[in-house]
């Protein structure tokens, strides 16, 4: 019997013994993987929205930060009006008395 019939005889009685769990390994191969696909689709999808979310939450808190400076300014700018405005009554009565 030459080498490879014996290496042929080999392959059938591996596969006739083998063949039913390899099948079932590539089957359950598979199912993960596709399982694994599933579950990296999701991470990456999970992790656009997570990232439009902090866009959007970064948008919004510069705006509030610019609102808020800008309400200081206004607030800043109306304390000194009044003050001098005191300063100056509080001088008029100071010439008066």
């Amino acid at each position: 019997m030459a080498m490879t019939e014996q290496i042929q005889e080999i392959n059938t009685i591996r596969n006739i013994l083998m063949g039913q769990q390899m099948t079932e390994y590539q089957s359950r191969f598979e199912e993960l993987s596709h399982k694994l696909q599933d579950q990296y689709n999701r991470m990456e999808e999970m992790n656009r929205q997570l990232q439009e979310q902090l866009t959007a939450l970064r948008l919004v808190v510069d705006q509030n930060q610019a609102d808020i400076h800008q309400r200081l300014e206004s607030v800043s700018r109306e304390d000194r009006h009044r003050i001098g405005q005191l300063l100056k009554t509080f001088g008029d009565q100071l010439l008066t008395d």
